[in-house]
């Protein structure tokens, strides 16, 4: 119970630092402010925990386990949060409409008006993944660890026939 606890009062404090932090001023590249986040408050509880309680080794790195997939997982959905899915806005279309139905036509209409890929593409610039010269996007750099990460999975996992 003790590494359950300690996990949830680190995301809390972590996810509570994150919104002052935002509200105060939000970062040009939030990620990285995220990662910055929920990287440091964990070390400086874990460091902490041991002048409070008396714990074990183990029970540290159990909590930390616990935490790096927790928070790590809040981190990779969190440009979701904000994002114009083509889903989202779908469901929502469809459900704003009587109950007669939406056409095809109006469907197709619908998505013609939502910019998701030039959203998108503002997000890639604005995180510093791409950049754009002469009106054309490249990939700056080798991109971030975990854009490799993702990269070297989805190669070892082949192609998705359906989905993400």
């Amino acid at each position: 119970m003790f590494i359950l606890l300690t996990t949830c009062a680190l995301l809390v404090l972590s996810m509570t630092v994150h919104l002052v932090l935002w509200k105060i001023r939000r970062p040009h590249r939030e990620l990285k402010g995220l990662f910055v986040i929920f990287t440091l408050v964990p070390c400086l509880g874990i460091a902490a925990i041991p002048f409070l309680f008396e714990v074990t080794i183990l029970d540290l790195l159990r909590v930390l386990l616990l935490y790096a997939t927790t928070g790590f997982s809040y981190i990779l959905t969190y440009p979701a949060i904000g994002a114009d899915s083509p889903t989202i806005s779908l469901m929502e279309f469809f459900g704003g409409k009587s109950s007669g139905g939406v056409t095809a036509e109006e469907a197709t209409e619908f998505l013609v008006r939502r910019p998701f890929v030039k959203a998108r593409l503002r997000e890639l610039l604005k995180s510093g993944q791409i950049i754009e010269r002469e009106g054309v996007y490249l990939v700056s750099g080798k991109g971030s660890l975990v854009f490799r990460i993702i990269l070297t999975y989805r190669k070892i996992y082949g192609t998705i026939p359906r989905g993400g």
